[in-house]
């Protein structure tokens, strides 16, 4: 998945949805970049997309930033 600059997300990243909402990359599934906590065997079936963990629902799946907003705030390191 690629935030709204065009920058691939990697895991670890901060995030800014919508303008408002904060997030952190917990898993790249394009790239197969998977944290400690969330592991490819729970989320690989997505196939596409990352996982965020939002500060207003949790754990959500992007399949792309194109219609979400997200931008960078910060590359976070890996989980």
């Amino acid at each position: 998945m690629n935030y709204t600059d065009g920058q691939e997300a990697m895991l670890g990243d901060e995030v800014l949805i919508g303008g408002q909402h904060k997030g952190v990359v917990v898993a790249c599934i394009d790239s197969g970049q998977y944290s400690v906590q969330y592991s490819e065997g729970d989320w690989a079936y997505l196939m596409e997309g990352a996982i965020i963990d939002t500060d207003f629902g949790g754990l959500i799946h992007y399949k792309d930033s194109a219609n979400k907003s997200i931008i960078l705030v910060k590359r976070g390191v890996n989980l």
